[in-house]
């Protein structure tokens, strides 16, 4: 049975029980084995998964079906198994392809083949091979759908040698057009989703350092706009999907496993915080949306590869404030010198301290919708704060300078 993972506290509650369920995440059914690195594409009511790596690099596809919180296992991929493919759905077929035959780069080779899935007939079919990066295969790249197209984006090559390409596959001639270049530039590991046949992709890692910039991709144009960057730290490797007219990014990987949900606003060109992933950080993980709901599970974090899969319900209530309005605009887990939280998690008082130049003022405490709850002045480097009444769950603590400046936003958990 699912449960509630976020609790919010009792007196926002304003007797409305849709409250208590907006912003939130559900455990449900989890994979029928730890994954990580597969393909994900999406079919009328159903989420698909295919291949990947376990303990060995796999070719199975598999379906989830929401209503009944059940998985099924389809038809295996045709040709060599292998992790870090791509997928992709147009017209009511799925398609995969790319990817690594080896569960390590010097076991295996990178992969051009690609496929068509047909749910009606539960069969593949092999089309054209994957023209990018060469003709020689790739792997660790990016794939969007619009309502026409397939595409597939970047990826690696081989050692330090990565791609910024773009092609479109069109189902109907069974080829692929090339487009103009992620403008980016070279990039593996992005993130990417679609609203309504725009695509927006960025994130990643260039080898060397991460990134947080997102790029919107005009289909008709064939033309690449910058938008916002995110708010949170930069990463890669991490879960997307969309939501009435919204973009999410969930979780991925900076060095350290992250656990933040963020919601981007195209209209607005703004980034929010959203419910954290309720358990430990991960990457490689998979994701879809299906109706107005989204998904996320599998993949890898700090204690190993993973099966558990959860359901996020986004928000709708509140909706975006103006910018004058909205005090949680900001809101990230950005660090300032020398911040210490603890305990953490923590059970009556919270005990913060942080180095004398960073002129800590005030103190404001969120909870995990991103309202104000609590406030109290700071002297000195160091600071305590009461639990009171505060329930259980997932709260964020800001700290603002002598001007009312945000200094940094860290999280913490409450038992």
């Amino acid at each position: 049975m699912s449960k509630k993972l976020y609790l919010l506290l009792p007196f926002l509650c304003f007797g409305s029980l849709v409250i208590a369920q907006e912003n939130t995440w559900d455990q449900k059914e989890p994979f029928i084995i730890k994954r990580e690195r597969s393909a994900t594409f999406v079919i009328g009511n159903l989420g698909y998964v295919c291949a990947g790596l376990d303990s060995l690099v796999e070719k199975d596809l598999w379906n989830y079906d929401p209503v009944l919180d059940i998985w099924s296992q389809l038809a295996d991929l045709p040709g060599v198994a292998r992790r870090n493919p791509v997928g992709f759905a147009v017209n009511g077929k799925g398609y995969v392809g790319t990817g690594h035959s080896g569960i390590y780069s010097t076991t295996g080779v990178p992969l051009e083949d690609f496929y068509e899935y047909d749910p009606v007939t539960n069969i593949w079919t092999q089309i054209a091979n994957y023209p990018g990066a060469g003709g020689n295969g790739v792997y660790f790249a990016t794939s969007f759908n619009t309502t026409n197209f397939g595409y597939v984006s970047c990826g690696k090559k081989g050692t330090a040698n990565y791609e910024k390409d773009v092609w479109q596959y069109d189902p109907l001639t069974d080829n692929w057009d090339e487009k103009a270049n992620f403008p980016g530039g070279d990039r593996y590991n992005l993130m990417s989703f679609v609203i309504n046949d725009t695509a927006y992709v960025g994130f990643g890692s260039d080898q060397d350092i991460f990134r947080k910039d997102l790029w919107a991709f005009d289909e008709v144009s064939n033309n690449w706009e910058q938008r916002a960057d995110c708010d949170g730290v930069a990463r890669a490797s991490g879960g997307t999907f969309s939501l009435n007219d919204r973009g999410f990014i969930v979780c991925g990987v900076d060095g350290g496993f992250k656990e933040d949900l963020w919601e981007y606003n195209p209209d607005m060109d703004r980034w929010k915080i959203r419910a954290y992933f309720p358990t430990d950080g991960r990457r490689y993980g998979v994701s879809f949306s299906i109706n107005d709901k989204g998904y996320f599970g599998c993949g890898k974090g700090s204690f190993g590869k993973k099966r558990s899969m959860y359901e996020y319900t986004p928000m709708s209530l509140f909706g975006w404030k103006t910018e004058e309005d909205d005090e949680v605009a900001g809101i990230l887990e950005a660090s300032i010198s020398s911040i210490s939280i603890f305990p953490n998690p923590a059970t009556d008082i919270i005990n913060l301290k942080w180095d004398e130049s960073s002129d800590v003022k005030s103190i404001r405490v969120y909870n995990s919708i991103g309202s104000e709850i609590m406030t109290q002045s700071a002297e000195g480097n160091s600071a305590s704060i009461n639990r009171n009444n505060l329930s259980s769950g997932i709260y964020y603590i800001a700290l603002f300078d002598s001007n009312n400046a945000e200094l940094g936003t860290h999280k913490i958990v409450l038992k």
